[in-house]
């Protein structure tokens, strides 16, 4: 099988599929707006579209259209909707072509305006199928009434189990340490929802002086002076570390440091971050985000509180803080669900074998 990604070449996410399906056997190529900074195995082929985003979404058609016909693929999967989608459904012609959503190009985009509606049901109607990272995003989409008798495969995002574990050197040097440390790795963007992290993890700072505390943040954003600005103003300067943006590689090594994972996103198409901490055994926080709610079992692997609560959030952790046999039990059993459910090489299956099914119901495209 011959599939090309169109995608950006500077996300994680993008080399994490590619990879995923070259170890597969998959005959992958990557044509790509944006600049390579990922490392492809050297099994994946890599192509850059001269005129880069936003214009390329248009200028690149006849160039990709070539490509395309160069390559002969068995499928087009194009990754984010209303950028790399729009390109497939003006570019593809000699092949299925399959729409991946990522989150803000459903949950966001259409509700700008009835036009922006408008668009991404355009793009959507287009396609031979869209794959959806989740069963709320394929929700979405129906309450909107976007791509109707178009068909959805759920396609999750897979955590690579063997680089996100539990690394026993790391927790035995936590182990010597008094304090607490509460994390999260989020880029900084209100819609993350740092800002009630903060304002909650003060409240525990004062009702629980017995204590010591850290609160980790790892990410970058346009949130980043209003955070530290914010943080400043509860006095907690001393006690909350930002650590700026950390390769994927390295995450594993700061989510081993933490005791405790929290995510309070307002919104959120999917969890992955989540999943990544649940795969080195933390217990995990979380808002009730309709993304989130679908990764975490609230009292199995984790905690949920609802969207915007700094009173919930604070006395879900007060109760993780003071009870670290909870956290251990929520901490397996996270590992545990991802192992079961959400393992990079399951989720690489389920892509592969919703390929197949689009390709087979697609049989009337014939390669030139």
């Amino acid at each position: 099988m011959k599939i090309v990604l169109l995608s950006a070449a500077n996300n994680v996410h993008t080399v994490k599929w590619a990879n995923g399906l070259a170890r597969s056997g998959i005959h992958v190529h990557v044509i790509s707006l944006h600049g390579v900074t990922q490392d492809f195995d050297p099994r994946v082929s890599v192509h850059e579209l001269p005129v880069k985003a936003p214009f390329g979404y248009f200028l690149n058609v006849f160039r990709l259209r070539k490509l395309l016909k160069q390559i002969r693929p068995d499928l087009l999967n194009a990754h984010y909707a209303t950028g790399y989608g729009l390109l497939s459904v003006l570019a593809c012609q000699y092949c299925p072509n399959v729409i991946s959503l990522w989150g803000s190009d459903v949950y966001l985009f259409p509700k700008k305006s009835a036009v922006h509606s408008w668009v991404l049901n355009q793009i959507l109607s287009r396609a031979n199928a869209i794959f959806s990272t989740s069963l709320c995003m394929q929700n979405e989409l129906n309450d909107q009434s976007l791509a109707k008798g178009v068909p959805v495969y759920i396609t999750p995002f897979g955590v690579n189990t063997e680089l996100f574990k539990p690394m026993p050197v790391i927790q035995e040097h936590n182990g010597q340490r008094s304090k607490i440390v509460i994390g999260t790795v989020k880029s900084l963007k209100h819609i993350y929802g740092i800002d009630v992290l903060l304002h909650a993890f003060g409240r525990v700072v004062r009702e629980m002086p017995e204590c010591e505390f850290e609160l980790q943040i790892y990410g970058e954003g346009g949130e980043a002076d209003s955070l530290a600005k914010l943080t400043a103003e509860l006095g907690l300067s001393n006690l909350v570390f930002f650590g700026g943006f950390v390769p994927n590689i390295e995450v594993p090594n700061i989510l081993n440091r933490f005791d405790l994972y929290v995510a309070l996103s307002r919104s959120e198409s999917f969890g992955v971050a989540v999943l990544e901490a649940s795969s080195c055994e933390l217990p995990v926080l979380v808002s009730d985000a309709d993304g989130l709610c679908e990764v975490v079992s609230n009292r199995s692997t984790g905690l949920i509180v609802p969207i915007d609560d700094i009173a919930s959030t604070t006395a879900a952790l007060k109760e993780l803080i003071m009870d670290p046999v909870k956290r251990r039990l929520y901490g397996l059993e996270g590992r545990k669900n991802v192992v079961d459910k959400y393992s990079e090489t399951a989720c690489i299956d389920t892509m592969i074998a919703a390929y197949k099914q689009v390709i087979s119901a697609s049989h009337h495209y014939v390669k030139t």
